[in-house]
């Protein structure tokens, strides 16, 4: 029996790359969401720890509110060039390019090969 050449631990973070870049490709926010969100939630939680016991607001809540904001934004513009791309892609693909079924019908009885009812 044959021993096998993959590692987990080489080839495991390589696979979980290629399956973000896929997702990020196609659709952004269902990456770039629930990190902001939990960025957000770790900053609103270190918030409610730090008010509580020193009455403060910390430069890492700061830090948590504004990173999440800034992924959210990346978000943004991500699923905006993902949009633009899948349109340029529809466009090629229009439905002028590709012949319905009554053209090609009518191509056809023009010829006199078919009978086509009307």
């Amino acid at each position: 029996i044959g021993k096998s050449k993959i590692n987990p631990f080489v080839d495991g973070p390589r696979f979980l790359l290629i399956i973000a870049k896929i997702a990020t490709l196609f659709a952004p926010m269902r990456v770039f969401l629930p990190v902001a969100g939990l960025l957000f939630a770790l900053g609103l939680g270190w918030y409610g720890f730090t008010y509580i016991t020193e009455s403060r607001f910390t430069n890492m809540s700061a830090l948590l509110f504004n990173s999440s904001f800034i992924v959210f934004m990346l978000g943004l513009i991500a699923e905006q060039i993902a949009h633009l791309r899948l349109e340029k892609v529809d466009s090629l693909i229009s439905e002028e390019e590709i012949p319905s079924f009554n053209s090609l019908a009518e191509e056809c009885n023009l010829s006199g090969a078919i009978d086509v009812p009307s």
